[in-house]
């Protein structure tokens, strides 16, 4: 995640992969204490995994999820709070792939995730 500040171009990068929701408000925290609130937040988090389905674990597929959706969803549910207790609009810009429209058998759980995170993204007007 980067962060921008309404001051100028500053930028800082936080790991919210596998945050609880009270570990992400503490990361609000420290990110509004830095730079205020940020103008744009950004989502860049990604792994893939290369296994048939059939074949992949599902610890690897928990983990996989936490940083490609569950991170994305955190971050924008710590930004949108940001932006509406300081009464100002923001932008969230997050990465996604073109594996999701394309049939690849070896990274199913990595597509669907970028799947989710393009359904989840439209979802946020």
């Amino acid at each position: 995640m980067l962060v921008t500040g309404r001051q100028g171009h500053q930028a800082r990068a936080a790991a919210l992969g596998r945050l609880r929701r009270q570990q992400g408000g503490a990361t609000q925290a420290a990110i509004t204490a830095d730079h205020g609130c940020p103008d744009v937040v950004c989502a860049h988090a990604g792994v893939v995994g290369v296994q048939k389905v059939q074949d992949y674990d599902l610890l690897d597929f928990d983990r996989l999820m936490s940083v490609n959706l569950r991170g994305s969803f955190v971050l924008a549910q710590v930004a949108s709070r940001a932006w509406l207790a300081a009464g100002v609009p923001g932008q969230v810009i997050f990465t996604s792939s073109w594996v999701h429209a394309v049939p690849w058998p070896e990274i199913t759980p990595y597509a669907a995730s970028k799947a989710g995170l393009i359904a989840f993204t439209s979802s946020l007007r």
